[in-house]
């Protein structure tokens, strides 16, 4: 009796359509990886591009001149704050269509909602009236807080900070 050693036809297609299916179930995995490392380098690069933004509007915030113990500040809406540095410059924060600017110079990209807080030195909140806030109440802002946040593929970010003007003296 001869033994016969070669393939059939039947085990060669089974053994291709194990390997198809074992190589689509990895290529799957590996794509879903791929994908993974792509959107936390993106919500990485989101979230450095909001706290450098924050940091810069903090910094400038607190270097809002002040005339005596009233500060310099033009315009103090909920998304928009217009105001003088200790330099002399007219400085504008607010938010065009999904980017924070700083005069006309975007900052950070894919923002949902720029909002500002402006509180007295008692750290009360001072009232909005039609979205800004009176001449009466712009000369008792003390400190003012910021808050951020994206929305990018689906999820929201929220990032916000508190500053306190620097060079308005306690009335």
């Amino acid at each position: 009796m001869r033994l016969n050693k070669a393939i059939t036809l039947i085990e060669l297609v089974i053994v291709i359509t194990v390997l198809g299916l074992s190589f689509a179930i990895l290529g799957n995995y590996l794509w879903q990886v791929v994908e993974s490392f792509k959107l936390v380098a993106h919500r990485q690069d989101i979230s450095t591009q909001a706290k450098l933004a924050l940091d810069w509007l903090v910094r400038d915030i607190r270097e809002i001149k002040a005339e005596g113990q009233f500060s310099c500040i033009s315009e103090a809406c909920v998304g928009k704050i217009v105001f003088t540095n200790v330099n002399d410059e007219e400085i504008t924060y607010q938010l065009e269509e999904d980017k924070v600017t700083r005069n006309n110079s975007p900052l950070c990209l894919n923002v949902g909602n720029l909002q500002f807080t402006y509180r007295d030195e008692k750290n009360q909140i001072l009232n909005f009236q039609d979205g800004c806030l009176s001449d009466i109440q712009k000369r008792k802002v003390f400190s003012i807080e910021v808050d951020i946040s994206f929305l990018q593929y689906g999820e929201s970010y929220r990032i916000n900070s508190f500053a306190t003007l620097r060079n308005v003296r306690m009335r």
